[in-house]
């Protein structure tokens, strides 16, 4: 059975966890946003020196 301290420790670990995903989801989508931006710029420039 889960007593009153598990629940809220519980609710503890979820609340110390939702953060740390948002900034993951957050460096990721910066990773890929500068990754693509940097593919785009060094084809454009590799064109140019070509």
């Amino acid at each position: 059975m889960f007593n009153f301290k598990d629940k809220i420790a519980s609710l503890k670990h979820t609340k110390e966890n939702i953060p740390n995903l948002n900034i993951y989801i957050f460096l990721g989508f910066n990773l890929t946003l500068v990754s693509i931006l940097g593919f785009f710029w060094f084809n454009s420039s590799v064109k140019n020196i070509v």
